[in-house]
């Protein structure tokens, strides 16, 4: 009997896709389209759980190695996250109108009778966007709740813009550049780690500096730099696991990291305060 390959012509006629055609008679290729097959079944199962129980959608920016600004829309809900779609935004993430479309659609795609709520970046355009989304009168049942991960990201970040702690910053670059532009200290520095370094990219003659003495004065700030920000990289590590919900640990988690903080600033108010004062400009704002 002659051998049904009517299958194989979607890819014959597309041959952009560079797929070799033999790949059909991989075991590997037929499970793939059994899984396939399944998408609507389980497409199915996980609406029916978004109208029992509701859902929240979420949104993740990120770059691509080729520059291009692209959003991911997944909605959650108790059963687990389900990838929506992807949108390449270039023209869109920094536009809160366009942001407020994008986002109104994809609301009419899941069923805003089924969305409690919506999961976003703090930066002001999305802000923006979602408070838009709110005064439309058929979608003011919905509230917008910032993503816990990015807040404590934007509070790490404005940490490390404090003078004393940029310039660790600065110093650590050039120790990296330094290290990168002299063989023997590349050497020694595998031999020991068994790894390499993240390397900033910048020109190699920022490595020409005083060695000897950023090494000495060093060592006493960067011990001062992990006493402020390692109670909450802690925070950042529970926020981003999957091993449990952490919505009912993050505020006294966030609580006991500041005291930490003071803690290990003994006490004193002149050092602990500037760092109390940014983490609650994002948490006052912004979770709270």
């Amino acid at each position: 009997m002659k051998k049904d390959k009517s299958y194989v012509k979607p890819l014959a006629d597309d041959f952009t896709t560079r797929i070799p055609f033999n790949i059909v008679n991989l075991p590997s290729f037929q499970a793939t389209v059994d899984v396939v097959g399944q998408f609507d079944e389980f497409v199915k199962v996980y609406k029916e759980h978004w109208k029992m129980h509701g859902c929240s959608i979420m949104l993740d920016e990120w770059t691509d190695t080729r520059g291009r600004s692209l959003i991911n829309f997944l909605v959650h809900c108790p059963i687990g996250k389900m990838f929506l779609k992807l949108t390449d935004a270039p023209d869109k993430v920094n536009d809160a109108y366009m942001l407020f479309k994008l986002l109104r659609d994809v609301i009419k795609e899941v069923g805003e009778e089924n969305i409690v709520q919506i999961v976003i970046h703090c930066a002001s355009n999305y802000v923006k966007a979602t408070k838009m989304l709110m005064c439309e009168p058929d979608l003011e049942h919905l509230c917008w709740t910032s993503c816990t991960a990015h807040c404590l990201d934007m509070m790490l970040k404005g940490i490390g813009e404090i003078p004393n702690f940029k310039s660790i910053f600065t110093k650590k670059r050039e120790l990296v550049l330094f290290i990168y532009a002299h063989g023997e200290a590349l050497n020694m520095m595998r031999s020991h780690i068994q790894r390499d370094l993240h390397r900033p990219v910048v020109a190699r003659f920022a490595t020409q500096f005083n060695f000897r003495q950023m090494q000495k004065d060093s060592m006493n700030e960067v011990h001062n730099f992990l006493k402020v920000v390692h109670s909450l990289v802690e925070v950042l590590y529970m926020v981003d696991s999957d091993e449990r919900p952490s919505m009912r640990y993050i505020y006294e988690a966030t609580s006991h990291a500041k005291e930490k903080i003071k803690v290990n600033l003994k006490n004193e108010k002149s050092s602990y305060q500037p760092i109390w004062d940014i983490i609650n400009k994002r948490w006052d704002d912004q979770l709270h």
